[in-house]
């Protein structure tokens, strides 16, 4: 099953472009929604997170190909890869906290798309992010039947691609309350 939820906690928050330099637990936002065919999705915006005092701001630069690797904590969720293991941060929207596919994790990275367009609003980022990640965690969900998973997008927010965070990552969760305990087939 797949739950959509948007990434919006507030609106101020949305006007102060940073980028996040760790990912941490992304937190389902209230604005729950089913879609037509009862799939859960959770979709969380990170692009907001402290801007580096050195970012220029030029519409083909790549930030995070320039953004330090976190030592410890949250990593932003464009620094895990396909393949990757997380729990998701409690304390940090975007970010995963990195864990072992062999121990008990929340879900796993299944795709990473950078986005290439420029978008004027979240929301349409929001519908960009649900059309690159829905297609292929339905498909690894198939591949992983008799397993009920929740579907993650977690993507920058318009001042985050405006500084040159483009990264799409689509992830399979486990259902609320429960644990993966081995890495997805």
């Amino acid at each position: 099953a797949f739950l959509f939820t948007g990434g919006d906690k507030d609106d101020s928050a949305k006007e102060s472009p940073s980028p996040t330099a760790s990912s941490g637990t992304p937190t389902p936002s209230p604005s729950e929604t089913e879609d037509d065919e009862g799939d859960e999705d959770d979709e969380e915006e990170w692009g907001d997170d402290p801007t580096p005092t050195n970012s220029p701001s030029s519409p083909g630069l790549d930030w995070e190909a320039i953004a330090p690797t976190p030592t410890s904590g949250p990593w932003p969720a464009y620094m895990l890869k396909p393949g990757d293991c997380f729990d998701m941060s409690k304390e940090r929207e975007g970010h995963n906290d990195k864990r072992p596919c062999s121990s008990s994790h929340d879900g796993e990275v299944v795709y990473q798309e950078k986005l290439t367009k420029t978008f004027e609003t979240n929301e349409a980022i929001k519908a960009e992010a649900d059309r690159i990640c829905k297609p292929r965690l339905q498909a690894k969900a198939n591949l992983n039947s008799g397993t009920s998973y929740r579907t993650l997008a977690q993507f920058p927010k318009t001042s985050g691609l405006n500084l040159g965070m483009k990264t799409v990552t689509c992830s399979l969760v486990a259902q609320e309350g429960q644990k993966l305990n081995s890495k997805l087939n």
